[in-house]
């Protein structure tokens, strides 16, 4: 059984460095390959990459000419992934790090056992746990009420001496904010966190995507736990699998200034949440045709 991790690199070459060193180091690293999609890092670091990793059999560089965003950029490495014959595609950010020395070993354990599509490991941040991200889909209610919050936001964040001080005030929030932890047991359904989602191969023979290539960033979780529930497949929480999230080291690299990256947050937030309800409601327009 083939595995391959996939590494979404943007700006941040010291993360990536690290997080691929950490891979290196796991008991079976020599039989998986290693996908590096740069996403058109505008400060030449994917060149670098390449040439850092060209006589490393096993490490590809993948250098996009565009930025498409998150879920475009994974599913480059994914799709490069498959179609070299692997079967369980890890797709991480480039600022997890897998210490856990055994977690191939127990990874392929896992798979002779799991019928799941997905498989959300033991996601550690530096506030605590994050996977499960939800065990259950957002409600209608609650996806429309941040739609409108997320709308309200970017239209303030355009007003001048307003929208520094919004941004004060949310980075205040944001530092003081206490993860809420979702606890369950192992294989138990739910929607994973999107730094770190295992591929199993009963998606990879079906699926030639990660997650669905309609946003640039955020919100992509959520629209994958939607396509899920629509498909019928399960993504299952494992806490075997360990690994360690540094969080948002691209984003905060590339936006220098606080009301910059407030207002990038809100605006891909707002059009995720449109692709999201969008989804619903078309779904529901084929539920109700089929009777």
């Amino acid at each position: 059984m083939k595995i391959a991790f996939t590494l979404l690199h943007y700006n941040n070459l010291q993360v990536t460095r690290k997080s691929v060193e950490y891979l290196k180091k796991l008991k079976g690293f020599n039989a998986c390959d290693i996908i590096i999609v740069d996403n058109a890092s505008p400060n030449g670091t994917g060149k670098a990459l390449e040439e850092l990793y060209s006589d490393t059999p096993n490490i590809k560089v993948i250098i996009n000419k565009k930025n498409g965003g998150f879920a475009y950029g994974n599913n480059i490495g994914y799709k490069y992934a498959k179609n070299k014959g692997c079967d369980i595609i890890i797709v991480m950010n480039n600022d997890i790090f897998i210490k856990d020395k055994e977690f191939i070993v127990k990874l392929r354990e896992i798979a002779k056992k799991t019928n799941s599509e997905i498989i959300a490991p033991n996601i550690i941040g530096r506030k605590g746990p994050q996977n499960p991200l939800r065990l259950e889909r957002l409600s209608d209610r609650k996806l429309h009420k941040m739609l409108r919050y997320n709308s309200t936001i970017n239209i303030l964040y355009h007003i001048p001496l307003i929208n520094s001080f919004l941004a004060k005030i949310l980075d205040t929030k944001n530092k003081n904010k206490t993860p809420s932890t979702v606890k369950c047991k192992n294989g138990a359904n739910c929607i994973p966190h999107g730094a770190c989602v295992v591929f199993m191969p009963n998606w990879v023979k079906r699926e030639n995507f990660t997650f669905l290539p309609k946003t640039f960033m955020y919100f992509e979780e959520d629209i994958l736990g939607e396509y899920l529930w629509q498909k019928g497949y399960r993504a299952t929480y494992d806490g075997s699998l360990v690994v360690y999230h540094v969080e948002d080291a691209s984003v905060e690299y590339d936006n220098k200034t606080s009301v910059k990256k407030r207002e990038f947050i809100s605006r891909c937030m707002k059009n995720s949440i449109v692709v999201l309800v969008s989804m619903r409601e078309q779904n529901i327009n084929k539920m109700s045709k089929r009777r």
